[in-house]
């Protein structure tokens, strides 16, 4: 089902006489157009998509991570260092998962920041800093991590491309062939302070994320038959498949349709990343990737937006910023000062201002930082106060729009696994920051979907995160090495 030709008709009755519709047929009709035709185009590369995923010399990426069940019978405190979140801190996390996995909780959070001496110092000096702070964090939470105390195992997760020859079988793959190999060097700092932790695993970010949506899965006891993972941020969107199948590429060698259920007995769940299939490449350029199913839609689709548009937020704050420029009745704002900074609403800051007018919308109050910034764009710029409710109710209606773009792009994977046969129940997970910073996202995410899906489909929605699946991941990697079994 692709959009409804109307339904910026919310945005439309939202302006006044200084925008009205000749404004919004020229601006957002054509944004409309090239969404409804890149949907039309995805959902008919999808089946082709998946069909030559396999296929020898593609460079279709595609990698395998497996998860131990034997998670369920264990239990204990693990942790989780965060590479992927930014080049200025890292973040750690503490988790702890109840006897036999009846329950999974993240316990603390702390973002540390790194100053540019700190990252431009050996990795002794930064291991001693991560030392410290992980020990901080533990004695914090009275965890026990000196000399004697039980191992706390640890994950690493960090944005690498996780593509590697050994993960390209689910048979052979493992959680440590997921590293690339990658090792961490001089953390002797947790022998120095006789600090109890041991580094066991290290994986991509989205991997974790997808992970997190698995053993949740798990714990709410939902009878899924099939997960679809998605991830959506700023920049781009991942779009991901839980398989538990080992064998499942023979079968699908066999049968068009991508196989997805739940595990039973001691078969292993996989997680499919496709974050590859949806970026452009480290030197932001579409070639540079080659993939086929990106190429593909971009030479349908003769359009600015990238693939990744329709699913992300990349456009949020430059259709704002039309909005308010109009709203203004000027041709051209050159820069904003706000909180004694110049940035223009298409820059990082705009998605603050942003998230800010979608948050009015749902909140009515908004954060006391973020409100203070918007207390100094009305008063230079001369906005009265129903201009911003005008704005948030624009805010509202583009939320919408990539909602039902998210909507469509699952029910459009979801149809070429199943065809017309869907499962009695669907679990999808979701995270990212953009689902952290649109307060309406998850929710009209929710309402879309119930639209799109089969009658008698059940769709639940289940919030993901990178570290938690890292953690988890790490205590069974622990646990499986300390038996003796292969992870």
């Amino acid at each position: 089902m692709l959009m409804d030709p109307d339904c910026n008709r919310e945005i439309v009755n939202a302006a006044n006489h200084k925008f009205g519709k000749e404004f919004f047929q020229r601006i957002f009709n054509w944004n409309l157009t090239q969404q409804a035709s890149m949907q039309n185009i995805i959902r008919n590369k999808v089946h082709d998509f998946l069909k030559l995923r396999n296929s020898r010399g593609l460079p279709v990426r595609w990698c395998y991570v497996p998860t131990l069940p034997t998670y369920h019978g264990g239990a204990g405190t693990c942790l989780a260092m965060d590479f992927g979140c930014s080049d200025h801190y890292i973040k750690l996390s503490l988790c702890c998962v109840a006897q036999r996995g009846s329950s999974l909780n993240l316990v603390d959070e702390r973002a540390f920041v790194l100053t540019p001496s700190l990252r431009r110092a050996p990795m002794s000096k930064f291991s001693d800093f991560v030392a410290l702070c992980i020990k901080q964090m533990l004695v914090d939470n009275g965890v026990a991590c000196t000399s004697g105390s039980a191992t706390v195992y640890m994950g690493v997760a960090a944005g690498f491309d996780v593509w590697v020859e050994a993960q390209r079988q689910p048979a052979s793959a493992t959680v440590q062939t997921a590293s690339k190999g990658y090792q961490m060097p001089g953390f002797e700092a947790f022998k120095r302070i006789n600090l109890t932790v041991e580094i066991v695993t290290v994986i991509n970010d989205a991997v974790g994320t997808l992970l997190s949506g698995v053993y949740q899965a798990f714990l709410s006891g939902n009878s899924a038959d099939c997960s679809i993972g998605v991830l959506c941020h700023r920049i781009g969107a991942n779009l991901a498949y839980l398989e538990t199948d080992q064998d499942f590429l023979e079968v699908c060698s066999l049968d068009n349709r991508l196989l997805l259920r739940r595990p039973t007995g001691d078969g292993h769940c996989v997680v499919v990343n496709s974050e590859a299939g949806f970026f452009i490449g480290q030197n932001k350029e579409l070639d540079d990737l080659a993939n086929v199913f990106d190429n593909s839609v971009m030479n349908e689709l003769k359009a600015v937006l990238r693939l990744e548009c329709i699913i992300s937020g990349a456009w949020f704050a430059h259709l704002l910023e039309r909005c308010i420029r109009i709203l203004i009745n000027t041709s051209a704002i050159d820069a904003w000062s706000i909180a004694g900074e110049n940035w223009t609403l298409n820059q990082a800051k705009g998605f603050e201002v942003f998230t800010l007018f979608d948050a009015l919308h749902v909140e009515k109050s908004p954060p006391n930082e973020l409100a203070a910034n918007l207390g100094r764009l009305l008063d230079l710029q001369n906005l009265s106060r129903a201009d911003v409710s005008r704005i948030a109710v624009i805010c509202k209606a583009i939320v919408g729009r990539n909602a039902r773009a998210i909507a469509n792009s699952i029910i459009a994977i979801a149809q070429c696994s199943y065809g017309v046969t869907f499962p009695k129940s669907m679990a999808i997970s979701y995270g990212g920051n953009l689902f952290a910073s649109l307060l309406q996202l998850k929710d009209l995410l929710q309402s879309e979907l119930n639209k799109l899906k089969p009658d008698g489909t059940e769709i639940s929605l289940l919030h993901s995160n990178a570290s938690l699946g890292c953690a988890v991941t790490a205590l069974s990697a622990g646990l499986a090495a300390s038996k003796k079994i292969e992870f």
